[in-house]
């Protein structure tokens, strides 16, 4: 019986070698398949942790009316403004926000020249416009028509979208009984805080002792 041989003719320039695998998936070369760290510190493809900056706090506002509702705003502001704000120079004391003609504006916020800004600085008190839509503006400008109300800024902050805001306060005007009231709630609230924690730790101490 006759044998027939075949003979397989592969080109030079495609000839390889077929080796068998032996354990299984080949492993990724070093560097592939792992996450390097970005120069910022944080893993490529994590989103990076933002927040809020808070630069001023109108403290006195909270003390001196009843805030019952509050807004986000945006400002119009300069570029040596934005600056000095983000390096925590503002103050709230004796601002407000009120209407003129059919915008929202903010008096007495004090932002201070920036140090490198020379003749680009403005006024630190300076009428600023309030950015907001038309609906919350119409919302706000009803609310400062009423009697005993009155618009004020509570804190300046960065957005997290990096944005310089305002929350503005609809604000009611406490009585004297009113500001005595808070002022004892208040001192009666740090009185308890202050005997719940002399009770943890005299707790802690007895759980030490046995």
């Amino acid at each position: 019986m006759a044998c027939l041989h075949v003979r397989l003719v592969v080109p030079a320039g495609e000839r390889h070698t077929t080796r068998p695998r032996l354990d299984g998936p080949r492993a990724p070369r070093s560097g592939m398949g792992r996450t390097r760290p970005s120069r910022c510190g944080t893993l490529v493809g994590m989103p990076r942790e933002t927040g809020i900056k808070r630069v001023a706090e109108n403290r006195k506002a909270r003390h001196d009316y009843f805030i019952d509702d509050t807004f986000e705003a945006g400002i119009a502001l300069v570029g040596t403004e934005v600056k000095s704000l983000r390096v925590g120079q503002a103050s709230l004391v004796d601002s407000y926000a009120a209407p003129e003609g059919s915008q929202l504006w903010m008096y007495n916020v004090h932002i201070p020249p920036y140090v490198q800004g020379n003749r680009y600085n403005v006024d630190a008190k300076r009428a600023r416009k309030l950015l907001l839509h038309r609906a919350e503006i119409n919302r706000l400008i009803g609310a400062a028509s009423q009697k005993g109300y009155t618009l004020i800024p509570l804190r300046l902050y960065f957005s997290k979208g990096n944005r310089a805001k305002v929350e503005i306060g609809v604000c009611r005007g406490k009585r004297s009984y009113d500001k005595r009231q808070a002022i004892k709630e208040r001192d009666l609230d740090r009185e308890q805080q202050r005997e719940m924690r002399s009770f943890r730790k005299s707790a802690g101490r007895r759980g030490e002792d046995d």
